[in-house]
């Protein structure tokens, strides 16, 4: 997200605007798609990387109209997913069951450099503590977050109700916030 910041900086101040007004007509409309397709932790990243490429071509979005503008944004925004997944290895996104206020209250204020150290600190922190885990719980993990299979098809693995596979990630989630509150991430 700072990336995307610093380039609209080094902006003219009238296309600084147009990108600004881009952001707040768009913002809530790529996070809601973005976050229906990737890890809630992992949207503001993929937001940023979609308002990257804008910045970049804030020459070619004046050249369009609203409805044009519109498609365009949508596409990046399709792109900049599609890129996540390939940068994102299956272990990355193990870490996903990590809720979003962890990451959010564990960087929060801190400067570019050491938000990423604070993120790599964590991603790290949360594999070792899943880690710790009984053996059905990682199990569980692994089929929704590395397998990304559904709640229903998890249910028919395990044999089990869709409800249950809910309750019971929601009490490994729990579980994980616990387990990091106790070592100070919040």
């Amino acid at each position: 997200m700072i990336l995307w910041m610093a380039a609209l900086f080094q902006l003219p101040e009238s296309d600084r605007e147009f990108i600004m007004g881009l952001y707040s007509r768009y913002r809530e409309m790529v996070l809601r798609r973005v976050r229906s397709r990737v890890p809630v932790q992992e949207a503001e990243d993929v937001l940023g990387r979609v308002m990257e490429r804008l910045v970049g071509r804030v020459e070619h979005l004046r050249s369009l109209t609203e409805e044009q503008r519109r498609r365009y944004v949508f596409s990046v925004t399709r792109s900049a997913i599609a890129d996540f997944y390939r940068r994102k290895g299956v272990e990355e996104r193990f870490t996903a069951c990590v809720a979003d206020e962890e990451l959010e209250n564990a960087v929060d204020g801190a400067p570019p450099m050491e938000e990423a150290a604070a993120y790599r600190q964590l991603v790290n922190r949360v594999k070792q503590l899943c880690a710790r885990l009984p053996e059905e719980q990682q199990l569980l993990l692994e089929l929704r977050y590395v397998q990304e299979l559904g709640g229903e098809e998890i249910a028919r693995q395990l044999g089990v109700s869709p409800d249950a596979v809910r309750k019971r990630l929601s009490r490994i989630h729990q579980k994980l916030r616990e387990m990091l509150d106790e070592e100070g991430w919040r």
